[in-house]
């Protein structure tokens, strides 16, 4: 009885103690003012709100859905990233186990046998059972387990970004490969353009209508277009050869089918309510976490003000039948230990100061992350608003430029224009058709930018444990 008076005095203790560490509560919160409450650019009406999951579907590409089904199941970083992510939940739960006493139990057996070789021997034989229960540093317990809560959930947003930022990756080199092949086939059209206007020009020169000198420029034209096919099928092998390691393989034997940017649709989405973000990006989360872990970090340190508190319950026996060992083992000693620093050269009070300022660095990190994630949604939007409104601004441009180019080629046969006013008209096409396809591809990735900036739809799974 005198034995469990002494818990019950230990155990009030503790919840004293406890309490006077909690005391002083630090604010974590972010103001008001880093929260707005509407979103400042134009967003699109009737769309969906928040992307899914799976947003790279609403791009209705087949081959680019089968393209990241594929990284998803083979590329190396992703491996990595889920092996990283089940080191830390292993680490959580060995966290979880730490908030009770760790429990021991052995069993052995000994044997002996004396005097062989003197014709007489004798044996022995026993049994011996050892348990114990053991609860250490008590008052740290609750601080330390919601350290290990704040550093998983840190993990785990950081391997959604990983997440994220690799099939960001995928999709926009899947469109950097189609871009380029469109870009070829432009550039084929170009050089097409570039020997017509070359054969006219000869047969001029010919003719003595012309001198040779411009025949000599558009057969520079025709050579810069060859040059630039040359480069752009180089550019083609790279981003292929990026999409091959992404799926863990090499460039050889591997190709895509698809040749064009023009059947892959520019989906629509819209963000929801702003504050909406902060569990749904994984940056954020992983900032808020880490505030979490720092702040865990701080009580710790108040706590090393405390004494160490430990409890140990633990019974040995011994006998040499087991059955009897079983039936009737010792009985239990408990033991209560408390240990208090009183000297230790200002340490722990640098220690407290020292988390205390973490803690700050913490906080002012979490608040940019979040001013960069809210302001990073309005450039989002309007890019996509000046990057929609251009494209119409480059199909008329490229058809105007394609009738003027053929007018200027007509003149140019008949006689009536100079050759330096058809170059021009023919570089304006040039020009005309590269934007286009430049438009369309800055379209796609500027969605791509904005799925990547509202969490792709990821979401924080874990509550936060305050």
């Amino acid at each position: 009885m005198q034995q469990f008076a002494t818990i019950n005095k230990i155990i009030v203790l503790v919840f004293s103690l406890t309490t006077i560490a909690a005391c002083a509560p630090l604010n974590t919160k972010l103001p008001d003012t880093d929260i707005p409450t509407n979103w400042q650019s134009p967003i699109s009406e009737g769309s969906s709100v928040w992307p899914e999951r799976n947003w790279w579907v609403q791009f209705e590409s087949e081959e680019l859905i089968d393209l990241v089904g594929k990284i998803e199941k083979s590329n190396l970083d992703l491996a990595i990233n889920s092996n990283n992510l089940r080191r830390a939940q292993l680490t959580m739960i060995d966290a979880g186990f730490d908030l009770w006493p760790t429990p021991s139990l052995n069993i052995g057996n000994n044997g002996s046998i004396t005097g062989i070789g003197s014709g007489t021997t004798n044996s022995s034989n026993s049994f011996t059972l050892n348990g114990s229960l053991t609860y250490t540093n008590i008052l740290n317990k609750y601080s330390e387990h919601q350290f290990a809560l704040a550093n998983y959930d840190s993990a785990q947003a950081s391997a959604a970004d990983t997440v994220l930022s690799t099939l960001s990756t995928a999709t926009n080199t899947y469109f950097q490969l189609m871009f380029i092949r469109d870009q070829i086939k432009t550039a084929e059209q170009n050089l097409a353009s570039a020997q017509k206007i070359a054969r006219i020009t000869q047969s001029k020169v010919n003719e003595g209508v012309t001198t040779a000198v411009d025949a000599l420029q558009q057969k520079l034209a025709v050579q810069q277009r060859i040059n630039t096919i040359e480069n752009l099928k180089q550019s083609e092998l790279a981003s292929k050869s990026s999409l091959a390691l992404l799926l863990g393989r090499t460039v050889q034997n591997f190709d895509l089918k698809a040749t064009t940017l023009q059947d892959i649709v520019v989906p629509k989405v819209q963000p929801g309510i702003p504050s909406e973000l902060l569990v749904r990006r994984p940056d954020i989360v992983e900032a808020e976490a880490n505030l979490r872990s720092a702040k865990a970090n701080v009580d710790l340190a108040r706590l090393a003000f405390l004494p160490s508190i430990s409890l140990t319950a633990s019974s040995n026996s011994a006998d040499s039948s087991l059955t009897n060992l079983l039936k009737n083992p010792n009985p239990i000693s408990i033991t209560a230990n408390l240990i208090q620093t009183i000297f230790d050269n200002g340490s722990r009070f640098r220690n407290e100061e020292n988390s205390r300022l973490t803690l700050e660095n913490n906080l002012l990190t979490y608040r940019k992350v979040v001013l960069k994630a809210f302001n990073d949604v309005d450039v989002a939007l309007g890019n996509i608003r000046l990057l929609d409104s251009q494209a119409e601004t480059a199909k008329k441009d490229l058809e105007h430029a394609t009738e003027a180019f053929r007018i200027s080629e007509v003149m140019y046969r008949e006689g009536v224009q100079n050759f330096q006013t058809l170059l021009t008209t023919q570089q304006a096409l040039y020009t005309a058709r590269d934007n286009r396809l430049r438009n369309k591809l800055s379209r796609l990735n500027a969605m791509v930018a904005f799925y990547q900036t509202l969490g792709g739809g990821w979401e924080k799974e874990l509550l936060m444990v305050e």
